[in-house]
């Protein structure tokens, strides 16, 4: 089950599919730390991997969110 902070980040994801999103960005948008943000999407990353979808990490970059099987994530 998803916290209420995880399901804003998942959807904060979602909304910019296909785009690179900053933990910096995310982390102001829902009035958290940076590190909070991180440690976050590490715990969605593993519900994610288990239901269809990821979260891609890009070094530097940000996170950009993917759907792998359409079926299994919704």
């Amino acid at each position: 089950m998803l916290s209420n902070k995880e399901k804003e980040i998942l959807e904060m994801l979602k909304k910019n599919t296909g785009n690179i999103v900053t933990s910096k960005a995310i982390a102001n948008n829902l009035k958290l730390s940076d590190r909070t943000v991180r440690s976050y999407i590490k715990r969605l990353q593993k519900i994610l991997l288990e239901n269809g979808a990821e979260i891609i990490a890009k070094s530097g970059q940000g996170y950009m969110f993917k759907i792998n099987q359409e079926f299994k994530f919704n």
